[in-house]
């Protein structure tokens, strides 16, 4: 472990509020190969209409207006495809008081059903449609729910605010996906160096003494992913449900567990999503409800403009985030944080060999040997697929990708170790 200030956002403690996103003129919302088309150019869409039911998850329109036409954009790892859908006509959630829903009365299926047709999406990983989730989790006896209430990555700050402004609201929505999951418990993991009193909060709501309560110190990194939660629930609570706490249980994130609430509660889909927008580049820093769709230009835009030219874009944070370079590229709905960094932040882009320096080995928090691991990825035949020894450690990995931070060779070390765990635990051979 290090200390989460070496990654901590410029931001911290900045923001007393967030803003709502200025309405854009047109919105693209990306879709991939064998994903189905509701909608074609020329149609008109409502607000929160479903658009796209995807391989991964459903899209619905942000905006009112119509189609126009599928659009090519280019990403860093390849050309990409989008609807484009132009502003016009009345919204149906926008600026309209939403009556809850007497959500309590639904069974378990129905409330699955509802959050995959709302577009619920979980981001506390990998992005996964958190209905399926629900389901697949659901086939074990043992359930338990484990709510993150902070940000795993110190340079965003997107889930740790919101956790604070919509608490309430937070809470109903992991009373909703504990209600499908027919869970054993429900734990909400808080930041314990926080000034809001999350504990105490959570006491006073419905969840009651029920909740169980477990404070993580995120002064050290890493500190959110799944094996740090696993390991402080099971320290600060003496429960046999928690003894075998792990994969086959539902962990979620604070914008999963909102979302939850506002699709079964409110009967609202998914158009939306907080979104920490800084740096260097640009005039102010915000925490802005976004719609998907809107170009990061645009954002910016609202931000006050650039005052100097941007280099990369970092999208989900500087430790665990990847880059991208086209201001113009639009938001997808799993992205928690955009931060435009000019050249003079950018180091050396070209990797060297492995010079066994041991520091990947040294800051691992699970004590693997990231660049054992790296070798037998690239260096050696396929028999690594069943060698003991790679396979025991690649299951480890907690993808805290602080192997990346250290290494002075630029090597894409976490990156790699997560293609090899996947290939070990039954993906592509």
């Amino acid at each position: 472990m290090v200390l989460a200030s070496e990654f901590e956002s410029v931001d911290k403690g900045q923001f007393n509020y967030y803003v709502n996103s200025f309405l854009p003129a047109f919105v693209q919302i990306p879709f991939e190969e064998g994903d189905e088309l509701l909608v074609s150019a020329g149609d008109s869409v409502s607000e929160g209409q479903l658009i796209i039911k995807g391989k991964k998850y459903t899209s619905h329109a942000p905006l009112p207006g119509t189609v126009t036409e599928i659009v090519e954009f280019e990403k860093d790892d390849g050309l990409h495809r989008a609807l484009k859908i132009k502003l016009s006509g009345e919204f149906k959630f926008t600026g309209k008081k939403l009556t809850p829903a007497a959500w309590k009365n639904l069974d378990n299926g129905t409330i699955c059903y509802i959050l995959s047709q709302k577009g619920v999406i979980n981001t506390f990983a990998e992005t996964a449609d958190l209905g399926n989730q629900i389901k697949e989790v659901s086939k074990d006896k043992r359930r338990v729910l484990v709510v993150r209430l902070f940000d795993e990555d110190p340079s965003r700050l997107s889930d740790t605010f919101i956790a604070s402004k919509k608490l309430d609201q937070i809470l109903e929505g992991a009373a909703v996906i504990s209600k499908a999951m027919d869970s054993s418990a429900t734990v909400f993991a808080y930041d314990k160096n926080a000034q809001f009193p999350f504990e105490e909060k959570i006491h006073e709501s419905p969840f009651g003494k029920d909740a169980v309560c477990t404070g993580i110190d995120t002064s050290r990194y890493p500190d959110g992913f799944r094996h740090d939660l696993v390991k402080a629930v099971r320290q600060q609570n003496n429960d046999s449900r928690f003894t075998e706490l792990g994969t086959r249980d539902l962990f979620a994130d604070v914008q999963a567990v909102l979302a939850a609430y506002e699709a079964v509660v409110l009967n609202k889909p998914v158009i939306t999503r907080y979104v920490h927008v800084t740096g260097d580049c640009l005039n102010a820093a915000a925490i802005m409800s976004v719609r998907h769709g809107v170009s990061f230009r645009n954002i910016a835009e609202q931000c006050g403009g650039f005052k100097r030219k941007v280099d990369k874009i970092v999208i989900n944070g500087m430790v665990t985030g990847f880059s991208e370079t086209d201001i113009d590229l639009p938001l997808a709905k799993d992205v928690k944080s955009i931060e435009f960094v000019p050249v003079s932040r950018i180091s050396k882009r070209y990797t060297e060999p492995c010079i066994r320096c041991g520091n990947c080995r040294y800051v691992c928090p699970v004590g693997i040997y990231p660049d054992m691991l790296y070798k037998a990825y690239f260096f050696r035949t396929r028999d690594w697929v069943n060698d003991e020894e790679v396979n025991s450690m690649s299951v480890l990995c907690t993808d805290c990708q602080l192997c990346n931070t250290v290494c002075p060779s630029r090597l894409p070390v976490s990156q790699t170790v997560s293609l090899l765990r996947d290939i070990c635990e039954g993906g592509d051979k």
